[in-house]
């Protein structure tokens, strides 16, 4: 099995072959043998290893051997066993979720929009995605597809068929089919005014930060008096990738929190280093009980006023880089309160489900510099703000619009 890559959503996917197992595995099809693999897996491997896990480890088992029927209830029942423990990063993946996670290609409208009051606006298109070509604009507010009313945001992303659209009091009826494509997710920085702009940062995927891309990017930064960095809707990624980006506002190299391995009574202390290669990270992360996250000190620094934008979509390696933030005092935290999605998952390719499917599980949780979890309580900013959907529907982002307006106020910056 071959390595894919890792530390990204705060995750590692390893092959099997990275390291000797000394647990029960059996190369086969067979839907009982996979759920009994999961079962071990899980437990030999969580970062929590407490008198619980060993009791979901024996109910897990039970439920393997129970009779499954098709790949589907196989699926369903281990997801079920494996939500019993209530914790993000522990899940099996199918093949279509691994090629977006990893690549971001998905097959999808290329629209991403708001709930707000129970209306749902559009705030952003992909430019070579399905919405763009059928015409969809910044503003519109999706009233229904295929004639029934909307659940969830989500569906403008990924549904088929008749949009039924509201632009300007207007009515229109789009179709829109989606397609794979692959969304740009690079870090922008858009300017608001000439002393104003906004860094747009949509994933930490090590791709986009690249360590003299970055630089270019960062020195860029000091044309303007006032900085907005925008976390929202930011899964997370690569732990070097958010150090590198947080060393660019924290200006001398800072304690940012820590990667425990609790119950695990081996291991040594480590680092993290500026090194995004495999091999290094399997190296550090498998020989350590405890891995500190320290910023880094030759990036460029951006020391002027600065805040800093979240989300409950703002979640994993995300958050630890707005919790440092918020706890060095380094600009205020706005908007709503985060995930609380952040522990260090590993990802174990599956090949007895079938090519393409990986199971992650939790095997570190990250503690800040001043001993905040924020695993399932998340970051919480220091003002909440809110959405107008008047100005949402005019194709204005309300946040953006408010701090443009207060810029040099104490209150903000």
């Amino acid at each position: 099995m071959k390595k894919k890559g890792l530390l990204y959503l705060s995750i590692i996917i390893v092959s099997f072959s990275a390291f000797a197992m000394n647990f029960y595995f059996v190369q086969t099809r067979s839907y009982k043998d996979a759920f009994l693999f999961v079962c071990h897996l899980v437990d030999e491997r969580f970062y929590d290893q407490s008198l619980e896990l060993q009791r979901w480890a024996e109910r897990c088992i039970q439920q393997a051997q129970k009779p499954i029927t098709d790949k589907v209830q196989l699926l369903r029942r281990i997801s079920d066993s494996l939500s019993e423990l209530n914790v993000s990063h522990l899940a099996i993946y199918t093949p279509q979720e691994d090629k977006q996670i990893w690549q971001g290609i998905a097959k999808n409208t290329g629209m991403q929009a708001r709930g707000i009051d129970g209306h749902f606006i559009v705030y952003k298109i992909d430019p070579e995605s399905p919405a763009k070509k059928a015409g969809v604009e910044k503003g519109d507010e999706v009233v229904a597809i295929n004639g029934k009313g909307l659940f969830s945001a989500h569906e403008v992303e990924v549904s088929s068929g008749l949009y039924s659209i509201l632009r300007r009091q207007k009515n229109l009826e789009i179709h829109i089919e989606p397609a794979e494509i692959k969304i740009d997710e690079a870090p922008k920085l858009i300017p608001l005014s000439s002393k104003m702009a906004v860094l747009e940062i949509s994933s930490f995927r090590i791709e986009y930060f690249d360590k003299d891309l970055w630089r270019d990017l960062s020195q860029e930064f000091s044309k303007y008096q006032y900085l907005i960095i925008d976390l929202r809707q930011n899964l997370g990624g690569s732990f070097v990738a958010m150090l590198r980006a947080l060393s660019s506002f924290i200006c001398t190299p800072t304690h940012t929190g820590s990667l425990l391995r609790e119950g695990y009574k081996e291991g040594s202390h480590e680092i993290l280093q500026d090194n995004a290669t495999t091999a290094y990270q399997l190296e550090t992360v498998y020989k350590a009980r405890k891995i500190d996250l320290n910023t880094f000190s030759d990036y460029p620094c951006y020391s002027k006023k600065l805040a800093l934008l979240i989300d409950f979509n703002t979640a994993s390696v995300s958050e630890i880089f707005a919790q440092a933030v918020k706890e060095s005092d380094r600009a205020l935290v706005l908007g709503a309160a985060s995930s609380g999605q952040m522990v260090m998952g590993i990802w174990y390719e599956m090949p007895m489900l079938g090519p393409g499917y990986s199971l992650s599980i939790p095997e570190a949780n990250f503690i800040s510099k001043a001993n905040y979890n924020i695993e399932q309580r998340g970051v919480w900013p220091i003002e909440i703000l809110y959405y107008d959907l008047e100005l949402e529907r005019s194709g204005k982002d309300t946040w953006l619009e408010a701090l443009n307006k207060k810029a040099g106020t104490t209150r903000l910056f």
